[in-house]
């Protein structure tokens, strides 16, 4: 939104734009009232509807209207005029400190000149229990008459303050932080090791900041740029900057020494006050002594003399420990060469648990960085999923902002740069750099299971709902699946991997009638593909000097076995790492190894049980439904007392149990077992009967059996091609079901009477699937993929020329309300979307309305639900704890132990 001159907020009359940053445009303009120009800052349209946002641009406005120094941007006046909030400031003329650090250092003596006026400002700020929380050269101005103005308080943190009897002292030290713990808030680069970790900040926070911004004044250079953000972050927490004569050999050794302080990594031996350091500036800038020779005041020196002489007494009973350590360090000269190589992993193997953030329900899916310093995964917290960034040399992680909603596997680039990562309908990156968010292709909504890998040139092949391998690249331009990589009805293909070469991949082949799924190496140059070894998992490579090994899963064990790299095959024995990893039902094991030796794995078998829980038209949870279990797929009875659940085995291998569920008293009896691969089940109008499809070898049979248990099992109908059933006719004579052609999905009919010979209800060149029917038998609801993409239509049955498109920007599973006059479905975007049916003088659908958030309830599997009689309640797959969230195993320099 653009103000045009001429226009008047309130008295002030806008003259010109001046600029804009993230939280809004500032005007140049003219206060009538006083006759005098000011700056008028107005917030964006953009994030006007965002109430954090608001609350935090007003925040801005009392944190620094409750300041008046001369080295603080003054606030005149804070208003609304039509809807429109605003700031009035002063207006500055000058330019950004980052402008004049962007021709290089500055003189030593105006970085104490400018060091001084910046500390002057954050002392009267830190004595109103004000914390800035994101110094940095973008956020200090310089007028043109040399004078410092500190800007924007915007993440100003209102620290909380004992009481104080002093007027001066604002009450706005007891207002609220408008930040969570764990968040990270400030900009990379000048953020102090506490804010990296997403741990409290206080006035010591902004000391760190003022010493990465004098270290640039004086260097020309950041303290701790690095390429990426997270090695800016890394360098923060454990490096150490340049010393400042690397780059001016004629700073004073006592700045240098001022510096080197703030940039302390423990706020507890930094400065302990602004105060303290605009002392130690100013005995600097002082004159120099002609007795002493030295650049300190004798008042200065004196002081130091006596901090020198306490801090002597504090550490004598370390005097000892101490000079051991530095015979220590005289013996050992490579340590500290040794210890400044981030990239290299420890020469003796070392093993440790990490803990998830507090308060989430354990990790997730998870990837360690191509260097392996840092691990991203996949947490809930409140029920909503989002990517962390753990720094191994970190103790905690933080969040990356714009990764909620994600599911399934991350990824990483092979610089180490980004991140992909699924959210619903969308793979999509996030740039650790700047921390931006970007599409990289669209996918159907409803996919189980994502995962991928990234070459050195940007070649991304991923894994995502069956189709087989898909390649695209990090430039989010439009991908295919790989040809010669496509999945089958007879094989699926699941799991790529790149080798080091980026040309050949794993890639994990599940075949229909093996007993044991195939690890495999394919080309992105070749249709060839060469089977490796057979495993109950898919298989991740780690690199060593001797070629490798592969990591994959046998017997629940997670297994390491030497590779050639060259040749493209086993040279060696297996080996046993852990007797324990978790694997999904998709044959994905929770494993990650970087290119250094760094090992991460997920050592418990599940860390997490599945339930059956019901939510309300707003999405809240109201009530879980029976006992937790590793729960796949379920189906409502229509007296909704029961509910057929597919639940799988936690013996591994695969194998799923089908189960009734009394939804009243949680207990169950199994309805069939030992089944390789149970997919959808369906329930007889009168309750009585269940359906579902199961493989036996390489034959799919649709089968029925009574709810009870009691009787025999039968054999509906049998194909080799994949069969699922979707739905059950009212008057209990048909059962519509998937049915897998060669190339797509199409919907058939079974008859349960006669000669019971299925037929096609409805099949295009496109997947056609889910078709559920009405309420009263005469429409059938289903998914077709005809228009490029997923849609909801409505069609007759029997089945006419006339059919009516329902979703409007793409939808999946329908489900009808009891009465026929709701219609539900998932659309593309991850909402839950209503539509009105009128079936009176013929079928009329109204217009979909939003619901909720699918993605926003911890939901597993997303688009699988049930609708309660009302249309007032959705039954929904949870993730529920089993127990105390478990750990992540790491283990550095890993293959060490593999020698022994």
């Amino acid at each position: 939104m653009t103000i045009v001159a001429g226009t008047k907020l309130g008295r002030y009359e806008i003259r010109s734009k001046i600029g804009e940053g993230g939280m809004g445009e500032v005007y140049r303009a003219f206060d009538p009232k006083i006759s005098r120009a000011v700056a008028v800052k107005v917030l964006s349209a953009e994030v006007a509807a965002n109430k954090e946002r608001v609350a935090r641009f007003e925040q801005e406005a009392q944190a620094a209207g409750a300041l008046n120094h001369p080295n603080i941007l003054a606030i005149h006046d804070v208003d609304t005029h039509d809807d429109v909030l605003y700031v009035v400031t002063e207006l500055l003329e000058g330019e950004e400190l980052r402008d004049r650090l962007n021709q290089g250092a500055v003189s030593s003596r105006k970085a104490i000149d400018y060091g001084q006026q910046i500390v002057s400002g954050l002392t009267a700020a830190h004595e109103k229990g004000i914390v800035h929380r994101d110094l940095k050269p973008e956020n200090l101005f310089i007028t043109i008459d040399e004078r410092i103005k500190i800007l924007d308080f915007g993440i100003a943190k209102l620290a909380a303050s004992s009481p104080s009897t002093n007027p001066d002292i604002s009450e706005d030290a007891t207002r609220k932080v408008l930040t969570n713990p764990g968040v990270v808030m400030g900009t990379v680069g000048y953020m102090s090791p506490e804010q990296v970790r997403g741990e409290s900040a206080d006035h010591r926070s902004d000391i760190f900041s003022f010493g990465a911004i004098l270290h640039e004044m004086l260097t020309g250079r950041r303290a701790f740029k690095r390429q990426t953000m997270a090695e800016t972050m890394t360098a923060i927490l454990r490096e150490e900057p340049e010393e400042l004569s690397n780059s001016n050999p004629n700073v004073n050794p006592s700045l240098d020494r001022i510096v080197r302080r703030c940039l302390e990594k423990k706020p507890e031996r930094r400065f302990q006050s602004t105060a303290d350091l605009g002392f130690a500036l100013e005995a600097l800038s002082a004159p120099t002594s002609s007795s002493s020779g030295s650049n300190l005041t004798v008042a200065a020196h004196d002081a130091v003399v006596e901090t020198k002489r306490r801090a002597a007494l504090q550490l004598l009973p370390w005097i000892v420990a101490g000079a051991c350590l530095i015979a220590l360090i005289a013996a050992l000269p490579f340590a500290i060469k040794y210890f400044r190589q981030p990239q290299t992993a420890p020469a003796f193997p070392a093993s440790f648990l990490i803990a998830p953030p507090e308060k989430s329900n354990g990790f997730g899916q998870f990837a360690i960085s191509p260097d392996g310093q840092n691990i991203v995964f996949v947490a809930q917290i409140e029920g909503k999923n989002q990517l962390w960034l753990r720094p191994l040399n970190s103790l905690s992680p933080h969040p990356l902002a714009g990764t909620e909603g994600v599911n399934g596997f991350p990824f990483w680039s092979r610089d180490g740069r980004a991140i992909v990562f699924q959210t619903i309908g969308k793979a999509r990156r996030v740039d650790l750099v700047d921390g931006t968010v970007q599409t990289l292709w669209e996918q159907a909504n409803d996919v189980r299971g994502f995962d991928g890998t990234c070459n050195g040139e940007g070649t991304i092949l991923a894994f995502f709902g069956g189709s087989g391998i898909y390649r695209s690249s990090l430039t989010a331009e439009a991908g295919t699946v790989l040809p010669g990589y496509e999945s089958t009805q007879d094989r699926i293909l699941r799991w790529p991997k790149f080798l080091p070469d980026g040309r050949h991949f794993l890639f994990l082949a599940s075949e229909l009638g093996e007993d044991k799924s195939g690890v495999y190496v394919g080309s992105l140059d070749s249709k060839e593909q060469k089977r490796i070894l057979t495993a109950d998992s898919a298989a991740a490579f780690a690199p060593s000097p001797d070629g490798g090994r592969l990591l994959f899963v046998r017997d629940g064990a997670l297994l390491a076995q030497p590779f050639d790299t060259t040749r493209l095959e086993l040279t060696g024995d297996a080996v046993r790492i852990s007797e324990h990893v978790r694997v999904n039902n998709n044959n994905r094991p929770f494993v990650s190894a970087s290119d250094n030796g760094v090992l991460v794995y997920d050592p418990s078998t599940v860390n997490e049980y599945r339930a059956l829980t019901w939510f309300d038209r707003d999405g809240k949870q109201i009530e879980t439904v029976g006992q937790p279990g590793l729960i796949l797929r379920f189906n409502l009875s229509p007296d909704q007392k029961n509910a057929a659940v597919t639940q799988l085995q936690e013996g591994g291998g695969g194998l799923n149990d089908l189960l009734v569920v009394d939804t009243a008293r949680g207990a169950s009896s199994r309805l069939s077992s030992g089944a390789i691969n149970v997919t959808e089940a369906v329930w007889s109008p009168d309750g009585s009967r269940v359906a579902w499809s199961q493989r036996q070898g390489a034959v799919y049979q649709l089968k029925a059996k009574l709810a009870s248990g009691a009787g025999q099992e039968e054999v509906l109908f049998q194909t080799d091609h994949v069969i699922a059933p979707t739905s059950w006719t009212p008057d209990g004579k048909f059962i519509f079901f998937n049915y897998l052609a060669k190339t797509s999905l199409d919907i058939w009919v079974l008859p349960l009477e006669g000669d019971r010979q299925p037929f096609v209800f409805f099949a295009t060149p496109a997947n056609d699937s889910f078709a559920v029917i009405s309420p009263d038998g005469k429409f059938v609801a289903y998914r077709s993929g005809e228009s490029d993409r997923d849609e909801i239509y409505v069609q007759t049955f029997p089945a006419s020329a006339v059919k009516t498109a329902i979703s409007i920007k793409g939808g999946v599973r329908p489900r009808w309300r009891r009465d026929g006059k709701e219609l539900f479905y998932v659309a593309s975007d991850g909402k839950l979307m209503s539509v009105e049916i009128k079936t009176d003088g013929g079928f009329n659908a109204g217009i979909p309305k939003p619901l909720f958030e699918v993605a926003d309830i911890p939901a597993i599997g997303n688009s699988d639900y049930e609708v309660a009689p009302d249309g007032r309640r959705f039954l929904f797959i949870s993730r529920v704890s089993r127990s105390e969230p478990g750990s992540l195993a790491v283990s550095l320099n890993w293959m060490a132990n593999l020698k022994k």
